[in-house]
């Protein structure tokens, strides 16, 4: 038991006697979780997640990269344009909070071309001024951290001029070497800042070879409209695009669901959650996966027995290592019960099924994706896209509890199906023979029974075959409804061709012996609670977190938001001050408090005496402040009082 608290107390412990040591609680070692299986496992798993998320990375900018390095580099062989500045737009789109890792890897892949390269934020460059330090000193210091180093600063902020610039260039450069200049965020600055910056920039060009980078995140034309004729004259436009967010996410997505060295899946509910959190309110994919990692912590932490959740080559390993605790807490999973319900089971048997069930699993899961994927591809350019447009929408649907095949937008797809001309279905053909002959595991039964009905669609006579024999009717007609059906009935056998027939049987097999089979829910699966995660309610206040708290935990711990507070903002000293307080505050009381805390020496000095307008006025806008956020509001019953709000 700790003896230090907050407020005054009094702690009780046992009568000492002389000579015998005090027993004290040993320490627990902090960092013992990292020796535990259930850490290690989330560790090993997350590395896998890291990698996938880099190579989808790597393949979002790998084009976008190229082609600005292309630019600045046919750029420098050119001669010195005297009346233009090459200027590369690239249009990154809404994703913000990305942006930061976009621009990282375009300075380090254009560092082999020009060392020379400043990046201008529009926080950093309040004024014309500000911005023309930053970027003279970037430029001739070589790094802002260096800022520290007195020894390795080359000008001090209050001689970066552009003049200054000049000389260096000319002394220390070659006419040749461009100077890449990088504003990230266009649309923060201030016109009139920009505006000012690109003339001067093109008085100095004759000198310097300069190369603008603008990061622009809604349209070309925010250029045009922030910049006068002038500015936009002197800069030579070239347009580079970035791939959307969506398709970002896809491609993520596709890498962490579509991956067999990836066992660790998220479905149903928390699947849902990720993706609208990441549609709807920030298109952020590196907080998608952090919201991703969240989801694993969740389901690995305290539960050792979930390192089962692991790849393929390592399961007898694992099973191996489970000891009687773990098999307790296994033999209680919901899917397990069947299993260990209805007879007893010896230990080494029970290892014995959940290798067995383990593999099941694995075979299982490789063959949903791989059959989702088929399903993918024809429902995709279906004229209502029952399922959308992007793979992570039907696998949304499909991680559902509620299987796929028993929704209503299967059945409408279904139906789409049977009304393909010949040579579409052709050609949907082909892509999902392709997908399964390419994909693991090979499932050659669909492929040799998907290649038969190949050749029986592309060689069935499109023709429409009366029949001559007239069928009488297997049952009395004796209502208006039964004759309409046995008419319905009867024209469609009367007017399918043999591509119909052949095009009908193919869609039944597809539907009965290839989605039903395949395309269970993964909650029905045996040992899914150990790959599969589903629990939105847990994760859903740690992903998006409280806007009350937040603003709580700033106004009584605005250290924790900002370390460099020498005294506590008023706004902090008030809200601490009202939460003493009931339901009805006085003004004057709260006052006296506020004029306690803020200033002492003054309170003991002049008690009697006014108060300080600056003081009060501080006070006042604290209370302000307070209101706006909804914390307090004025009341008639009292004129001198406020009323405190339960938020």
């Amino acid at each position: 038991m700790e003896d230090w608290s907050v407020s005054k107390g009094v702690f009780a412990y046992n009568k000492y006697k002389v000579g015998q040591k005090r027993k004290r609680n040993d320490k627990t070692d902090l960092y013992a979780y990292k020796k535990e299986p259930s850490f290690l496992a989330f560790k090993e798993t997350w590395s896998t997640i890291e990698n996938a998320a880099k190579n989808a990375n790597m393949k979002a900018f790998r084009q976008i990269l190229l082609d600005l390095k292309n630019f600045v580099n046919k750029v420098k062989n050119l001669p010195l344009l005297k009346d233009e500045i090459p200027t590369g737009i690239l249009l990154a789109g809404v994703n913000l909070p990305d942006h930061d890792i976009l621009i990282d890897k375009v300075v380090s892949n254009l560092q082999s071309i020009s060392p020379y390269i400043a990046t201008l934020w529009s926080r950093d460059c309040p004024t014309l001024k500000h911005l023309t330090e930053k970027l003279v000193y970037q430029i001739i210091n070589g790094n802002e951290d260096e800022e520290e180093e007195e020894d390795k600063v080359v000008i001090k902020r209050n001689q970066c001029t552009f003049y200054a610039l000049e000389a260096w260039h000319r002394d220390k450069l070659s006419p040749e070497t461009p100077i890449n200049i990088i504003v990230p965020d266009f649309e923060s600055f201030i016109p009139k800042i920009l505006h000012d910056f690109i003339l001067i920039l093109g008085s100095y060009a004759k000198n310097i070879k300069f190369i603008l980078i603008f990061g622009v995140a809604t349209t070309l034309h925010i250029v045009h409209r922030s910049l006068s004729y002038d500015a936009t004259s002197k800069l030579k436009i070239q347009v580079f695009r970035t791939q959307s967010q969506t398709e970002y996410l896809s491609d993520i997505l596709d890498g962490l669901i579509c991956s067999s060295n990836i066992p660790f899946k998220v479905i149903d509910k928390a699947y849902c959650l990720l993706v609208d959190l990441f549609l709807y309110f920030d298109f952020s994919v590196n907080g998608f996966l952090q919201s991703y990692k969240i989801c694993m912590w969740r389901h690995f932490y305290g539960r050792n027995e979930f390192k089962l959740c692991c790849r393929r080559e390592d399961i007898l390993k694992k099973v191996a290592e489970l000891n009687n605790t773990d098999i307790i807490k296994l033999k209680k999973l919901p899917s397990l019960s069947v299993y260990t319900k209805k007879t007893k089971i010896t230990k080494e048997e029970f290892k014995k099924l959940i290798v067995q069930l383990l593999e099941e699993f694995h075979d299982y899961i490789n063959s949903f994706l791989v059959i989702l994927k088929c399903l993918h591809i024809f429902t995709v350019d279906m004229p209502s896209r029952p399922f959308g447009k992007m793979f992570r929408e039907i696998y949304g649907e499909a991680a559902k509890k509620t299987s796929i095949v028993e929704s209503s937008d299967y059945k409408e797809a279904m139906k789409l199906m049977r009304m393909w001309s010949q040579g579409e279905m052709l050609e949907h053909m082909k892509k999902v023979i392709s997908v399964l002959q390419n994909s693991e595991p090979i499932l050659s039964d669909v492929i040799e029974k998907l290649e038969e009905y190949f050749e029986l669609l592309k060689n069935a006579d499109l023709k429409i075959i009366e029949s001559q024999e007239e069928e009488k009717p297997s049952t009395p007609i004796t209502g208006r409804q039964i004759w309409r059906d046995q008419l319905a009935k009867k024209a469609k056998q009367h007017s399918q061709s043999p591509y119909t027939k052949v095009l009908n049987e193919f869609v039944k097999y597809l539907d009965t012996e290839v989605f039903h089979v395949y395309l269970k829910s993964p909650s029905e699966v045996p040992l899914n609670e150990i790959f599969c995660y589903d629990d939105a309610k847990t994760i859903k206040d740690c992903v998006r977190g409280s806007m009350k708290g937040a603003i709580h935990t700033a106004l009584t711990s605005p250290e924790e938001i900002h370390e460099e507070f020498p005294n506590p903002p008023d706004i902090c000293v008030a809200y601490k001050l009202h939460l003493e307080n009931r339901k009805m505050i006085n003004m004057y009381d709260w006052l006296q408090a506020f004029r306690t805390i803020v200033d002492p020496k003054e309170n003991e000095e002049d008690e009697k005496e006014d108060i300080d307008p600056v003081l009060q006025a501080r006070f006042t806008q604290s209370v302000a402040e307070l209101q706006f956020l909804g914390f307090i509001k004025a009341t008639q019953r009292k004129t001198d009082h406020v009323k405190r709000l339960n938020i």
